[in-house]
């Protein structure tokens, strides 16, 4: 490990002298120089990312932080760590909601597992943030429902957002239009919430 030390303070050093010296270069301008390179390393290897500069004495081991209960059951097994219920019933549920898309994404005749991961991620919050009301099978129904759909299914995780408020369209109207009715008041006539 010394060796990439030194090797990092010699192209500090090519770079710092030439930066550092007058020309005609001085003895002390080069020393100077030199002594700029071992502190430009020596803050390096206090980094993180260049922690191989460091001598075997000074690497100590690695310890990731993280915090046990949020992460995956398979982080506590590896850390040998006592696997809680929070997180088997975590693991449950994110299975149960994965098996379910891939249900409904086979009903149709798609392949859940051949979207990318980034689209997969996308549909996910999408489905979260969905009213109770409002569900994958729900929709899958909607589309199936009519004979050019059935035959076309949707081609991208986009398209199944994109045509989402097609499968409910009354039920959205109802929520966003307050419903009100007109009532006589005094032989006026004024508009009250229902």
């Amino acid at each position: 490990m010394t060796t990439l030390r030194r090797e990092a303070i010699q192209i500090a050093e090519s770079i710092l002298i030439p930066a550092f010296s007058d020309n005609p270069q001085t003895q002390d301008a080069i020393n100077y120089a030199k002594e700029q390179a071992e502190k430009v390393v020596d803050a390096l290897i206090v980094l993180r990312g260049f922690s191989f500069l460091a001598t075997d004495e000074e690497q100590g081991e690695y310890k990731p932080a993280f915090d046990e209960e949020k992460a995956d059951i398979s982080w506590a097994v590896h850390a040998g760590k006592k696997v809680t219920p929070k997180q088997l019933f975590k693991r449950e549920e994110i299975d149960c909601f994965e098996n379910e898309i891939e249900a409904e994404m086979k009903r149709l005749r798609l392949n859940w597992t051949a979207f990318d991961e980034k689209a997969k991620d996308i549909f996910r919050r999408f489905l979260r943030g969905l009213p109770d009301s409002q569900t994958l099978s729900a929709f899958v129904s909607w589309w199936l429902t009519d004979e050019w759909r059935a035959a076309n299914p949707p081609w991208t995780l986009a398209v199944i957002m994109q045509r989402w408020l097609q499968a409910f369209p009354a039920q959205e109207a109802r929520e966003s239009v307050p419903q009100r009715r007109l009532v006589y008041v005094d032989g006026r006539a004024t508009w009250v919430e229902a």
